[in-house]
């Protein structure tokens, strides 16, 4: 599965447990490619995220070159290659892009489908995660950094939470509608963890509007 993490420079890909080491190993045996670390400018780096190869590719004649993946265990994301996926037309897309039409907001809001580049264009099937089951890992992600707050410094949550927030503010999670729709499908163990997150973008879009009220009225 590939998740776009950067629409340019970055892939996120989800690597079977079982074939892991092997996958690995196998494209750096292709010479295109270095291992290397994972910056900070990127993600934030620590914890789990610190296991994650960060593979580089270093063809200067190849269209992908500069390209970075980065390889993610089923068990550091707490996601299953063999979950429910959904088919994307590309690896990578120029512009936010909603395939599952479940989910497309009731709210006047679009979703565009520009692909970019074309040379990243797949001859092979692409899959990514279902929105419910993305959810699922991140929420499985954000308790388990909360129960081992030791390894991760101060970020045990940042990276779930970062990602969550924008997921609900994209896909306007906190209107009840909406809610009901993805609720149907998370697992039971975490809705309690999604109700908090909807708490807290209620909070966050009711200052916004205070805000922007405020803004209104000011003189000049």
């Amino acid at each position: 599965m590939g998740v776009e993490e950067d629409p340019k420079r970055n892939l996120d890909l989800l690597v079977r447990e079982s074939q892991f080491d092997q996958i690995v190993a196998d494209i750096l045996a292709t010479g295109q490619y270095e291992r290397i670390q994972q910056s900070p400018r990127y993600r934030v780096v620590g914890g789990l995220t610190a296991q994650v190869p960060c593979l580089q590719h270093i063809d200067e004649r190849h269209p992908l070159h500069g390209i970075r993946l980065s390889l993610w265990s089923e068990d550091v994301y707490k996601l299953s290659a063999d979950g429910p996926m959904v088919e994307v037309p590309s690896l990578m897309f120029q512009f936010p892009m909603l395939i599952e039409d479940r989910f497309h907001p009731t709210t006047g809001t679009t979703s565009k489908t520009e692909t970019f580049p074309r040379d990243f264009e797949s001859s092979c099937p692409v899959y990514i995660p279902t929105i419910p089951c993305l959810l699922n890992a991140l929420l499985d992600q954000q308790r388990y950094r909360l129960a081992n707050r030791e390894k991760y410094k101060g970020i045990s949550t940042i990276v779930p939470s970062c990602q969550l927030r924008r997921i609900t503010d994209r896909l306007h999670l906190v209107e009840p509608q909406q809610r009901e729709i993805l609720f149907a499908e998370l697992a039971d163990e975490n809705r309690a963890g999604m109700e908090v997150e909807l708490g807290k973008h209620a909070e966050w879009l009711e200052r916004r509007r205070a805000a922007s009220a405020c803004c209104r009225y000011l003189p000049g």
